[in-house]
């Protein structure tokens, strides 16, 4: 009955989308006004309107990072420089690894609006709950390593909106996604992920918001030209101490980071406080059950095999990111030989294109063909 009292807007005229019986399902909620209140029964068009006005829900965003840790400063700078207003947008630099799409994730969620915080505020009181707290009820999360992946992310979520975008050149399907935000009652955030250029970032946020709060979030790797620095936060690694907490919490107490012999302050020494590294490291220990004084000791071998044979390409990080990496590919070799292959081979490719009907597909591609035999 829903559909007939107030049509779905599939498009800027949505009762042509009714089934040839609509006029037989008309006269039945007539007939029963008094339980259907059909006389409550909008325009389509108002309908529509009303339903975009509405939009809410997370689109994209990554999944939340259990051991998300030693940033709780950068999280409350990044809500302070967001909340001066309705309209607000941020920068996040640093280089790769330092923990950038981690913080914007942990934001995503921190401050995402649920349903119950949707039934206990409306209207006026809903915004002005919002500019107190930073609380949304749409979070989007959009790819910007690339305009490709911009534009694709941006008709996805058009679509799965509930916006009329069939058809429409991106350019047209941008415009429908920045008026839809604009005159949307609900607060929204926008994260760009890995952006490489503010032109393409300005091409797709909405340039202004209407009665509700609309904010923009931008990770990169460097400051972006032309970025306000009031409104920009540069991501440092992590402190000694910060790194061991970090160590300590991911891989476990077996591991023994906070242990006798320092050798957590050690590592984290070693792997430069790179958040990524230090993750690295923590997935090995917990994996393999082995402690951080071994971890260790396998990195510095590791390392000095790397020094000798000069393999590695990680200019922007310490020579232990490489050396931990080289540990946790040589474990994955050691246990199982086409997850290694499959690692390999989709190094050449970029990440966030890897879908499980290609995996699939090497999968049964590896089976078909045996690996080439690296001593030919």
């Amino acid at each position: 009955c829903h559909f007939y009292l107030n049509d779905i807007p599939l498009s800027r005229r949505p009762w042509l989308h009714r089934g040839q019986h609509y006029r037989l399902v008309d006269d039945l909620l007539t007939e029963r006004k008094s339980i259907t209140f059909v006389h409550e029964r909008r325009h389509p068009e108002e309908f529509a309107a009303q339903f975009l006005r509405g939009l809410g829900g997370l689109w994209g965003v990554p999944n939340r990072n259990p051991a998300f840790t030693s940033r709780e400063a950068e999280v409350a700078s990044l809500s302070s420089l967001l909340s001066v207003g309705k309209s607000a947008r941020v920068y996040i630099a640093g280089m790769g690894g330092v923990g950038k799409t981690q913080l914007a994730i942990e934001h995503a969620h921190r401050h995402f609006m649920g349903e119950r915080d949707l039934k206990s505020t409306t209207g006026q009181q809903q915004a002005a709950t919002v500019r107190s707290n930073v609380k949304y009820s749409l979070i989007v999360w959009l790819r910007a390593e690339t305009r490709e992946a911009l534009v694709d992310d941006v008709c996805c979520a058009a679509l799965d909106l509930g916006l009329d975008v069939k058809g429409k050149s991106n350019l047209q399907v941008a415009a429908t996604f920045q008026a839809a935000l604009c005159q949307s009652s609900s607060p929204w955030l926008l994260i760009f992920d890995n952006a490489e250029s503010l032109n393409t970032v300005d091409e797709f946020a909405p340039r202004g918001v209407g009665q509700c709060v609309g904010h923009v979030v931008v990770t990169s790797r460097v400051l972006l030209p032309g970025a306000p620095r009031e409104r920009s936060m540069v991501l440092d690694c992590f402190r000694i101490q910060d790194s061991v907490r970090f160590l300590s919490a991911a891989a476990g107490k077996a591991a023994g980071v906070e242990g006798a012999g320092n050798h957590g302050r050690e590592l984290a020494r070693m792997l430069g406080g790179l958040p990524l590294a230090l993750a690295m490291a923590a997935a090995y220990m917990r994996r393999s059950d082995v402690s951080c004084q071994e971890y260790v000791s396998k990195l510095k071998k590791r390392h000095n095999a790397i020094l000798e044979h000069r393999i590695s390409r990680l200019t922007e990080h310490k020579m232990g990111v490489g050396a931990s990496l080289s540990l946790s590919v040589a474990r994955l070799a050691s246990e199982n030989k086409s997850a290694e292959r499959m690692l390999r081979t989709l190094s050449f490719m970029a990440p966030d294109g890897i879908t499980k009907s290609m995996v699939t597909s090497l999968l049964r591609e590896f089976k078909r063909a045996p690996p080439p035999n690296p001593t030919s």
